[in-house]
């Protein structure tokens, strides 16, 4: 009895005809753009974990801001001079 149904035009039925290679391929090729796209990923973070911070000072140390900071934070300068300094670093 299930010999005589006919499983498609080709009567091989999806996993013996072009159904199954077609599945097939595109299960391989969402694997590779998957891990590609991991890859891509994982690159983007481990170089831009690497890359100084725009306020941060070339060497790696605090930047000038950051030392006004403190030092007014800590009361070696008055308040003029710390607002004037910040002016300037500002320029």
């Amino acid at each position: 009895m299930w010999n005589n149904m006919p499983y498609g035009e080709s009567g091989y039925g999806l996993m013996h005809g072009g159904g199954y290679w077609l599945g097939m391929g595109l299960h391989g090729l969402f694997w590779i753009v998957l891990v590609a796209v991991i890859a891509v990923m994982v690159i983007w973070a481990v170089r831009s974990a690497g890359r100084p911070h725009a306020e941060a000072a070339p060497g790696g140390g605090p930047s000038p801001r950051d030392i006004l900071d403190a030092r007014y934070a800590r009361g070696e300068i008055e308040q003029d001079e710390y607002l004037n300094r910040k002016k300037a670093l500002q320029r």
